[in-house]
């Protein structure tokens, strides 16, 4: 695949006619007697999406990061198994020929024997081998083959594009484009509830399958559009363009304020206090420090912290909007933090039932029900494995994959956020600099976020994360390169 170049007035053609045809594979799903138009919309579609594939992969690659955001559940083939149409399609195309291109391609001799690829990589194996000892094999392998598929069309695609920040850029700038368009729809149906928060959890709807996971990528994009806005107001002589880079953040934080997301909120706010302390220059084993201290602090002081906590009677639900951000300490009569609370014991009792390996990836939904307890249960659980996971990317984890998993993704976490203050800091350029510390900073959100939900595994927070890997990856490096020389 070559490196994306900008797209043209012919390319954008094919790219609205491939959306278009794509809204015609969603309403045939829905309608009983579809009209010829939509049959002949799904035709051309088919052919375009051929096309595309056989000659013009680079933008098929464009449109998917484009869709993903857009991209809605599907069963195309009526068959049980839910696809996000058209990007999850698109992505089971490109990655097989993605994957022999990297393969084959020489010049990612190098990119092999960083340690975050060899990371990633250790990651897939030992996934592999959770799978093959998985309680539900099916569902484990189904978790490799997409894990596998967002490092090969993510972080390696993301590395074969960053020659330049303007292509890394470009990466993001896509899916923001899409996602401010769900925005506006999303925005569009809140306001007809008058933006209240009881409804907030399901707004996002079709586009995002609940407030959590859309208030995720928010946090995650709004680093990334402030280096946007940086470079406009550099770089670009047209007032316009300045004025829309700002707009567009603004809307991004509006958007993300109106999700009632308090993990994404919570998880912005630290990311700017580590702002802060990166403008003092701190160095990683202080951050580590400075974590170390506070688990200590919280374990001494456990009592006395839960004690207080136990007193915060606000709940999630609740129309008064300030009551809503306050129950996110609220550990006894808010329904969504106790149901948190449960999901986290029965990931930690199955943990401890299969501590090497644990029950395979991707299979928490469906075997934590048997180790929930009346006492723990609050009136939103279920036992049928229907409403969501752990809760925690680190939970997760540690149930699915055992201790050897959980360790891993620890490495990973520790291992980019030290290679993110090193691209920051040996930056030759402002460019270079801002470029890293929103691509660190938005992988900050998804760490903190990782506490209280589990997303890696789906595709549109997947596309953001190995992306954001894949480009402090290239610019390592290419940091490397310039020091050796």
């Amino acid at each position: 695949m070559r490196k994306l170049a900008l797209i043209g007035w012919l390319d954008l053609l094919f790219g609205v006619v491939f959306l278009a045809a794509w809204i015609g594979w969603f309403y045939y799903m829905y309608q009983e007697n579809p009209s010829g138009l939509i049959k002949i919309a799904m035709l051309f579609g088919a052919v375009l999406t051929g096309y595309l594939l056989l000659f013009r992969k680079e933008l098929l690659y464009t449109i998917c990061l484009v869709s993903i955001p857009l991209a809605q559940p599907l069963d195309p083939l009526n068959s049980g198994n839910i696809l996000d149409f058209p990007s999850e399609f698109i992505l089971f195309l490109l990655g097989p020929l993605l994957l022999l291109s990297v393969i084959r391609d020489k010049k990612l001799g190098h990119v092999w024997f960083h340690p975050m690829t060899i990371l990633l990589l250790c990651d897939i194996a030992w996934i592999t081998i959770a799978s093959i000892t998985s309680t539900l094999p099916e569902a484990s392998v189904k978790r490799l083959i997409m894990r596998i598929l967002f490092m090969t069309l993510f972080y390696m695609g993301m590395i074969r594009m960053a020659g330049s920040s303007r292509l890394v850029g470009k990466y993001f700038g896509l899916y923001i484009i899409g996602m401010l368009a769900v925005i506006v729809m999303v925005l569009q149906k809140h306001a007809t509830y008058d933006f209240v928060p009881q409804v907030s959890f399901i707004i996002p709807q079709p586009f995002y399958p609940d407030h959590t996971v859309y208030g995720a990528a928010l946090a995650f994009v709004i680093p990334i559009a402030w280096y946007f806005r940086k470079m406009a107001r550099l770089h670009s002589p047209y007032m316009l363009v300045r004025w829309m880079a700002t707009l567009a953040m603004a809307v991004l934080i509006i958007a993300l304020i109106l999700s009632y997301s308090r993990a994404a909120i919570l998880s912005l706010l630290l990311t700017l206090l580590l702002f802060g302390l990166i403008r003092l220059r701190i160095r990683f084993w202080q951050i580590l420090v400075i974590l170390i201290t506070l688990g200590g602090i919280t374990y001494v002081k456990w009592v006395d912290i839960y004690n207080e906590v136990r007193q915060n009677e606000s709940v999630s639900n609740s129309h008064n909007v300030s009551e809503h951000f306050s129950s996110v300490t609220n550990i006894r009569s808010d329904a969504s933090n106790l149901e948190r609370i449960n999901r986290w014991t029965c990931a930690w009792r199955m943990f401890k039932e299969k501590p090497l390996t644990g029950w395979g990836p991707g299979t928490y939904q469906f075997q934590y029900g048997q180790f929930q307890t009346l006492s723990d249960m609050t009136y939103i659980s279920t036992r049928y494995g229907n409403r969501g996971n752990a809760h925690s990317e680190y939970l997760t984890y540690l149930s699915e994959t055992g201790w050897p998993g959980f360790l891993l993704f620890l490495v990973i976490c520790g291992y980019a956020m030290a290679m993110g203050l090193r691209n920051i800091y040996r930056a030759a350029t402002p460019e270079q600099r801002w470029l890293a510390l929103a691509l660190t900073g938005a992988l900050t959100t998804f760490m903190i976020h990782g506490l209280f939900n589990a997303f890696i595994d789906q595709d549109k927070m997947a596309v953001l994360v190995f992306g954001a890997l894949g480009g402090l990856t290239a610019m390592d490096l290419k940091n490397a390169r310039t020091h050796e020389a």
